[in-house]
């Protein structure tokens, strides 16, 4: 019998090694903020591809303040604040809410992102969104787009 439960035991943890969860710590460090828009994309216009791909809100100029909990990131700067929420949904899938909100004006922006974990390539990947609210008019806003080509995180293993 026991030889049994510590069988079990060892099944269960590897299923669940197999499915990692996203987490902020993944977001701070890993994701693509030049891939998407947002107010921090003109910016990225002078940026060579490479640097683009490796821009991470860790990265992002003028931080005042970093705040992490269990599912949810907050980058702060004098005028800006970045926030990113993580709903784990199943097994190697996310969906991902960016925040982009002007503390000095009047732009708001709200996108959710479905994220997937590649196993083979070790890395998250965003596979579409849907920004579902921006100031402003926008014929984009409450439409899914799915992408062409996945996005990648960009994680150091």
């Amino acid at each position: 019998m026991k030889i049994l439960t510590i069988i079990a035991l060892l099944s269960s943890s590897l299923c669940f090694a197999e499915q990692p969860l996203l987490t902020p710590q993944d977001v701070l460090t890993g994701f693509p903020l030049c891939a998407i828009s947002s107010s921090y994309s003109q910016r990225c216009k002078v940026f060579n591809d490479k640097e683009q791909a490796e821009l991470v809100p860790s990265m992002i100029d003028g931080i005042t303040g970093i705040e992490k909990a269990a599912n949810t990131l907050h980058v702060t700067t004098d005028v800006w604040v970045y926030s990113f929420s993580i709903s784990n949904t199943e097994a190697n899938k996310a969906i991902l809410r960016f925040t982009d909100d002007a503390k000095l004006g009047t732009y708001l922006s709200s996108t959710k992102f479905d994220v997937k974990w590649n196993e083979e390539k070790r890395n998250w990947f965003m596979l579409g969104e849907i920004t579902d609210y921006t100031t402003g008019n926008t014929e984009d806003k409450g439409k899914y787009i799915s992408y062409s080509e996945p996005i990648s995180f960009y994680l150091k293993n």
